[in-house]
């Protein structure tokens, strides 16, 4: 996965200034200022989760967003694949799931493998179409 990621990533102290990306000829600067730009990132965010197995109360101070898909692979009884970043978030769930569900890492494909979905070809096209109006399919 570290083949795939950047050379050079910018992440401005303040967040009040952001690094022009491909999609981004607004300004012929590297970095423009951030004012009046809406859906951009920030290093803060809320986990909220309740019911099943999840603890009354918990905090996950030290937790980061890169624990949110092996904590929810692991609620749903999937084996974690052993190249996925982020940890199971213990701290919210309770003892007793644990002890009776230990985390599993996963290295065979077919753990993590989900069924084809059985759709139609006009079905496929329209998703295509969909991807297409977002800017994921070119």
């Amino acid at each position: 996965m570290v083949d795939n990621a950047p050379d050079v990533c910018f992440l401005p102290r303040d967040m009040r200034y952001l690094a022009s990306g491909n999609a981004d000829f607004t300004s012929n600067r590297f970095m423009v200022p951030a004012f009046g730009i809406t859906g951009s990132h920030r290093m803060n965010g809320i986990l909220i989760a309740s019911g099943g197995p999840i603890k009354q109360e918990f905090s996950t101070a030290a937790s980061n967003i890169l624990d949110v898909a092996p904590t929810l692979l692991y609620l749903y009884g999937q084996g974690i694949p052993e190249d996925m970043d982020g940890r199971v978030l213990t701290e919210m769930i309770e003892d007793d799931f644990i002890r009776s569900n230990p985390i599993r890492r996963s290295s065979d494909e077919s753990d993590t493998e989900c069924e084809a979905a059985d759709i139609s070809p006009e079905e496929s096209d329209e998703i295509i179409e969909r991807l297409k109006a977002l800017g994921y399919v070119g």
